[in-house]
């Protein structure tokens, strides 16, 4: 069963609309209505997934840099420079 916004249906209605025409358009804008909620909860999701997505690069940078110290660090010994 399609649910339809009752407030345009009423106004459609009121306005003089038929029945037919005031329930399509009442059914449509209740269908954008959920349409636009979906894209907005796809939209939220790839923004957390983005967000995760930098902030792990970031850490993999970090752990990275700090092998490379380490790295350094031993060699430096084992050449007699530290």
């Amino acid at each position: 069963m399609t649910t339809i916004n009752s407030e345009v249906y009423l106004a459609l209605k009121e306005a003089g609309a038929s029945e037919e025409k005031a329930q399509a358009a009442a059914e449509s804008v209740n269908s954008e209505g959920a349409r636009l909620d979906r894209i907005e909860t796809d939209i939220k999701w790839l923004r957390w997934l983005m967000i995760t997505g930098f902030t792990l690069t970031l850490a993999g940078f970090s752990v990275i840099g700090n092998m490379l110290l380490k790295l350094t660090e031993m060699v430096a010994k084992i050449g007699g420079l530290g």
